[in-house]
Parts: C-alpha cells; sequence; structure tokens
C-alpha cells in the first residue's frame, strides 16, 4: 500500500488515499484505468530518458 497526497483546489485541503498496485488512481483526468503501478513506469521511463540525454551530453562535453 503507498500514500498518496493529493490537494484538492475545490476545498483547499489536502487529501490522503491509500493504493495498492492495481487499485485506480485518484483524480485521474486521462483514464480510469490508469493505476498506481502505470504511474510508476511512466515515471520511470522519463527518468530513464532525462538520465540518457544527460549522459549523452556528459560524453560529447567530455571529449
Amino acid at each position: 500500500m503507498d500514500k498518496i497526497l493529493i490537494f484538492n483546489n475545490d476545498t483547499d485541503r489536502r487529501e490522503v488515499y491509500y493504493r495498492g498496485e492495481s487499485k485506480p488512481m485518484p483524480y485521474n483526468a486521462k483514464s480510469e484505468d490508469d493505476t498506481l503501478g502505470d504511474e510508476r513506469k511512466a515515471d520511470a521511463i522519463i527518468i530513464y530518458g532525462v538520465l540518457t540525454k544527460i549522459l549523452f551530453l556528459l560524453t560529447i562535453f567530455l571529449l
């Protein structure tokens, strides 16, 4: 179980949700089918892409 903190602009309050890997994300604008596991995979892909670009630029800079 993961703890998810979301700020609700309508009520000006922070909301806390507990979700497992296969549970849908709260306040999901894209699709009701997206799960916490899908969000983690998307974050990992973004981080991998950024790190790849940094390593590429470092190798060009250091050569």
